[in-house]
């Protein structure tokens, strides 16, 4: 393991010349969306800067780089990789400069993911909704805010797609389908054999200023590619359900024999 900061040029240099990799995933980054905000130059260090140090001093690298689906507005949807993007945050505003820089650096060399919601069993969205549903408390989602999660193994053999083939294409979105939030958590609700009606739908009334109308994606062109097929949202869900009651038993049994040890 290699400490560096990827904002400073010193660091990177001295990088570069410890190693020499011929992949690099470019994961780094803030997604606090409202720290962004009220930190622009700090934003465009971390998201935007870190790019291109990274594209200059591996010039010789292949550079995925994670972005994301606040590239674009927010108000369409199934926005697809040829689409202009034009994001209205300093978030989606740095992440998009990370991509042209990166591109106009590195050429061919620098691929873009563009992904979105990103979800595991260890997710906060995940994590929120189980906690609540475990103790009978209600949740309030938005029915009219649309977005497109992204499964992380979905993800996670995608990047290895990209790491072991040299495709054409430059941009790439690795997501799901697009769903309500709400929707998404009803279904994980009835699928934890929960009642979805603790599930509350609201409207998007301000409260939240960065949850849009419409920020899906549309990934047909990068499935085509790929030749992916994405894991159904039910069959995410049940994969995460079964890992974590897995989890729990394992927990409980190692509690239980420490009891008796003790």
């Amino acid at each position: 393991i290699i400490q560096c900061d990827l904002t400073k040029d010193e660091d990177v240099t001295k990088l570069a010349k410890l190693i020499s990799p011929d992949v690099i995933i470019h994961a780094a980054g803030t997604k606090d969306i409202q720290f962004c905000e009220h930190n622009k130059e700090i934003a465009s260090l971390i998201n935007t800067y870190s790019v291109e140090n990274l594209a200059k001093y591996f010039s010789n690298t292949k550079i995925i780089y994670i972005s994301t689906d606040y590239v674009f507005k927010g108000d369409l949807g199934m926005y697809k990789e040829d689409d202009m993007p034009n994001p209205i945050t300093v978030y989606g505003e740095t992440k998009y400069q990370g991509e042209i820089i990166g591109k106009k650096i590195a050429g061919k060399n620098f691929k873009v993911i563009r992904t979105s919601s990103v979800f595991s069993k260890n997710s906060t969205f995940i994590n929120f909704i189980r906690s609540n549903l475990e103790n009978g408390i209600h949740i309030e989602a938005y029915s009219d805010s649309i977005f497109s999660p992204t499964y992380i193994d979905d993800l996670s053999n995608c990047i290895e797609s990209l790491i072991n083939n040299n495709f054409y294409s430059d941009i790439f979105h690795i997501n799901g389908s697009a769903i309500s939030r709400y929707s998404f958590a009803k279904l994980y609700a009835e699928l934890c054999d929960f009642y979805s009606n603790i599930i509350l739908p609201i409207k998007n009334d301000g409260r939240h200023p960065y949850l849009y109308k419409n920020l899906s994606m549309s990934n047909l062109k990068t499935n085509s590619i790929l030749h992916h097929k994405p894991t159904l949202l039910s069959a995410a869900f049940k994969e995460i359900i079964t890992s974590s009651r897995n989890q729990n038993k394992d927990e409980n049994s190692e509690k239980k024999i420490k009891s008796e040890i003790d």
